[in-house]
């Protein structure tokens, strides 16, 4: 099983994601730990796919899902969560709008077993005082509620 799961929803990324795997492994592979990351294809057009597979052939951490048709950014976060095998999973956007080194500002140096977190800006504290009185009644971590949702917000 993968320490770390980064999971990638990517619709028409084929210009962007070359940079951004390339980047993501210089970060992933300085940590030192056991990952995988999920580029999941969410019905491009263009050659996504196989500029993913390209890049895997020589990172084997690097696996693509193809959905082969559009759900939406939701629906590819989704497919790639449940595909992960990470104890910690994260998502990111191909373009790495949130660099990968902001990980580490989130205070998850040390990742905890059965937490999702999503590199992306923070959610407002109202929304955020919300989801953490959600969690505590549904008996689920702040940290996954807070993930699942934020695609939907």
């Amino acid at each position: 099983m993968s320490l770390l799961s980064v999971v990638v929803p990517a619709y028409n990324e084929a210009d962007r994601l070359p940079a951004s795997i390339v980047e993501m492994r210089r970060y992933l592979d300085s940590l030192g730990e056991d990952y995988e990351v999920l580029v999941v294809d969410d019905g491009s057009r263009d050659n996504t796919v196989e500029v993913v597979r390209e890049a895997g052939r020589c990172w084997p951490q690097l696996q693509v899902i193809a959905q082969g048709v559009n759900l939406g950014k939701g629906g590819a976060v989704r497919t790639g969560m449940l595909a992960a095998r990470g104890d910690l999973r994260l998502f990111s956007d191909a373009d790495l709008s949130t660099p990968m080194e902001e990980l580490a500002k989130l205070g998850f140096t040390q990742p905890r077993t059965g937490e999702w977190i999503e590199l992306r800006a923070p959610l407002p504290q109202s929304l955020r005082d919300f989801l953490q009185q959600l969690a505590s009644a549904a008996g689920e971590s702040p940290a996954r509620i807070d993930a699942t949702l934020a695609p939907y917000l």
